[in-house]
């Protein structure tokens, strides 16, 4: 576990109970639904009339950069989602495994991590192909067993939300990287309790919602993507898809 960057007396929640549920809804603490308020009040509710253009910016590269520091990567990595359903719903598509090939997930592991590869798989020429996480093994040991040469691309939770199980990732990302499969993960269940190195895990997706143990409000996601994932196009290119609000006026790509 990682010390905790805030006080207990700032959730309230805890002050008459004892909060164990971190696989549903994480805590907010009074600082930032204070720091949320406060933006609502005297920013959000008048519109552009008290934030330029440029502060619209700061807001998401003050995230950027903060982001990039827990998650131990380069800022320019870091994208800003809705949610870790829209993008992982959008990774099948953009990975574009070749035809035929496996794709390897947890059978218990969270819907929005393995639905989109079945979609994928009913669309395509694919199989999905599920291993379970049995307390008497090691999953990621029943994981790199499970990678072959057929495997293009592997799509897991760091933890397991269903278990608490953890995931080895530099360990499976070496056996990917022995096929060319693709690796993508899930740290919802770990960003801000313990440590997600992303730059040593080098997965060509590790993504997390907000709003568990980084204790923050729904509406905000997280994403370290590769450069091969970033020099695409979205497929649902939504809000800004550059740094400025002009540039919106530009092609997405070359």
């Amino acid at each position: 576990m990682i010390s905790p960057p805030f006080d207990r007396l700032d959730y309230p929640t805890l002050r008459q109970s004892v909060y164990l549920n971190q696989a549903s809804l994480g805590l907010i603490s009074q600082p930032a639904v204070t720091a949320m308020h406060t933006f609502i009040d005297n920013v959000a509710r008048h519109g552009n009339l008290y934030m330029s253009d440029t502060d619209e910016v700061a807001y998401c590269e003050t995230l950027r950069e903060r982001a990039s520091r827990l998650f131990h990567c380069d800022s320019s990595r870091v994208a800003i989602v809705a949610s870790a359903s829209e993008i992982l719903g959008q990774l099948p598509m953009l990975l574009q495994p070749r035809l035929k090939s496996t794709i390897l997930a947890v059978s218990s592991d969270f819907p929005a991590i393995t639905r989109p590869w079945l979609r994928l798989a009913a669309l395509r020429n694919h199989t999905v192909r599920f291993v379970d996480d049995q307390p008497s093994c090691d999953l990621t040991d029943t994981l790199i067993e499970a990678i072959d040469d057929s495997t293009s691309v592997v799509a897991v939770s760091s933890v397991q939300y269903a278990t608490g199980t953890v995931v080895d990732i530099s360990r499976l990302r070496e056996s990917t990287l022995q096929v060319g499969a693709r690796l993508i993960v899930d740290a919802t269940q770990a960003g801000g309790a313990t440590r997600v190195d992303a730059a040593a895990w080098d997965a060509d997706a590790v993504v997390t919602s907000g709003y568990k143990w980084l204790g923050g409000h729904g509406g905000v996601a997280l994403a370290i993507m590769s450069p091969r994932l970033l020099s695409q196009s979205p497929l649902y290119p939504v809000g800004w898809a550059r740094r400025t609000p002009l540039d919106l006026m530009r092609p997405l790509c070359r």
